[in-house]
């Protein structure tokens, strides 16, 4: 029986990459003062969504490889 071809995966940027891209784009100059409370919360909130959102990216990329349990996920990597 022939393998099957596993599906092509389009490349995920790391928190740290979207980060830097979306500060480059903005070209934001060194602050001088601390952020307000206002500004830190709408950041760790933006952080914290992109941390969950990269969990909902892998159990994606885990449906699409057909893969059900961490077994399988380690036999897909010995290949």
């Amino acid at each position: 029986m022939p393998k099957e071809k596993i599906p092509h995966i389009p490349e995920v940027k790391t928190t740290p990459e979207i980060i830097l891209e979306r500060e480059g784009e903005q070209k934001i100059e060194k602050r001088e003062k601390p952020l307000s409370p206002e500004e830190l919360e709408s950041r760790v909130s933006e952080l914290a969504e992109l941390s969950a959102s990269r969990v909902e990216v892998s159990k994606h990329v885990n449906e699409a490889w057909g893969v059900k349990s961490k077994t399988e996920l380690a036999e897909l990597k010995e290949k």
